[in-house]
């Protein structure tokens, strides 16, 4: 059954943890809708099974739903439960690990962490930590022995809780920042065995848990709470669920916890060699070629590049590779520490000690760079250079206290022009002299 959105999970059989309720329901709602042969749901809440079957069974009745007790801070029920339904269904090509506990946010007569229990961080670690590792570690155990293609897919979700740093809700928000760091391990470590493993963090969503955050306080503080994280506007389950049900299904193949590769560029960036686009595609493809899976899009790499806020796109320099390796820290860290041994030998006092540096360029010259023209325009843009180009020399100094010399200019020229001083607003201890070739020599140095 292909949905409008093009989503064909016909015969693939999916769990999701959490799933009488909230997100978890939604998600199985819609993985019905698009065809799914088999869903099975974990959830405590039993009193909530009737209603949840019949509103997937409403979605799609050719489904196969399956809603069992089971609770997933108990590894050995999650084990038993992922066995079931790879011996009754065949296999699993998917899981959602939605199931997760909140925490009650209280007015503090103090510190918030001098109210965190130890039965309450027990008890929240034990499922939205504890119970995420159990599930997806049974799940792929359950995947890796499968066929090659069948194209297997876990997603964890977590919670904007784990990087909105608030100081409270301490058990709730390590508890997902701990299932974020466990979902990028996970997913570097299973991928080249054909699993991808991924993760989403919803922000405030409508659920009949999102109630339990605030239970007792006043609707005005809630709101100012809301306000001050960002989350002020509020999302519903369905939201979350679309975004859960494409990473497992097959239109995501490209999605794999797309930090390895992110991870990998901001490497290569690091040591000097950032990647072109046409790199980035090809590094993907051939991670996509070891699984059998098609090439990315034309303009995967560039809608790749927006999606991760920490990548950007720039216009690049070359650099020397000689003055590349003097960026060693090695050679750095000895030549500071010739300098220390040095002023500490003679006694040199910090205002005398400078650094010299004269730096040479040539006036008029233009680079490439980005420009704004009309939307019409055929054909790339072109900036005229100014014909008249001389070389510029300025030899600058500083000491160890900050204090700097008047700055030393050298100019291409045989005279020295009035204008200089009389129509520009340069600082009257500058010093200017002219050379034949605007370059410093023995003589003027002296």
């Amino acid at each position: 059954m292909a949905s409008r959105l093009g989503i064909n999970l016909t015969g693939r059989v999916f769990s999701v943890t959490g799933g009488a309720s909230g997100m978890g329901l939604a998600t199985a709602t819609l993985l019905a809708r698009h065809g799914a042969a088999a869903v099975w749901i974990a959830d405590p809440q039993t009193a909530r099974f009737d209603s949840a079957r019949a509103q997937i069974t409403a979605a799609n009745s050719s489904t196969d739903v399956h809603l069992e007790a089971v609770d997933v801070s108990d590894s050995k029920q999650v084990d038993s439960w992922i066995e079931r339904i790879v011996s009754k269904s065949g296999g699993l090509h998917g899981s959602a690990n939605v199931a997760g506990l909140p925490q009650t946010l209280k007015i503090p007569n103090g510190p918030n962490l001098l109210g965190e229990t130890d039965d309450l961080w027990r008890k929240i670690m034990s499922v939205n930590l504890d119970g995420v590792m159990y599930c997806t570690r049974a799940q792929v155990r359950a995947m890796v022995s499968m066929e090659k293609g069948s194209n297997p897919a876990i997603v964890n979700v977590s919670s904007m809780g784990a990087i909105n740093h608030g100081g409270a809700l301490y058990a709730y928000t390590t508890s997902k920042a701990g299932c974020e760091h466990f979902t990028r391990n996970a997913a570097k470590d299973v991928f080249p065995y054909g699993i991808r493993i991924n993760g989403v963090l919803p922000g405030n969503t409508t659920t009949p848990m999102s109630d339990q955050f605030f239970e007792g306080l006043p609707q005005e503080m809630r709101d100012q709470i809301m306000e001050k994280a960002g989350l002020s506007s509020s999302i519903q389950p369905e939201d979350i669920a679309r975004a859960v049900v494409w990473l497992l299904s097959e239109n995501s193949l490209t999605v794999n916890g797309e930090e390895i590769i992110v991870k990998f560029i901001l490497d290569l960036d690091s040591r000097g060699f950032p990647p072109r686009l046409r790199g980035v595609e090809e590094m993907t493809n051939r991670l996509l070629a070891d699984r059998d899976a098609s090439p990315v899009g034309k303009r995967w790499a560039m809608n790749f590049v927006k999606r991760h806020q920490e990548l950007k796109t720039r216009f690049f320099r070359k650099y020397d590779y000689q003055r590349a390796k003097c960026e060693d820290p090695n050679i750095i860290r000895n030549w500071f520490r010739l300098v220390e041994n040095t002023i500490a030998k003679y006694g040199i006092r910090s205002d005398d000690i400078w650094n010299f540096d004269e730096t040479g360029f040539m006036m008029g010259v233009i680079a490439s760079g980005m420009v704004v023209t009309g939307a019409e325009r055929r054909g790339k843009p072109k900036s005229v250079q100014p014909g008249n180009r001389e070389w510029i020399t300025v030899i600058q100094a500083i000491n160890a206290e900050g204090r700097a010399i008047p700055l030393f200019i050298i100019g291409s020229v045989q005279y020295h022009l009035a204008n200089w001083y009389r129509e520009n607003n340069l600082p009257g201890d500058w010093a200017i002299a002219t050379s034949q070739n605007g370059w410093t020599d023995n003589e003027m140095g002296l």
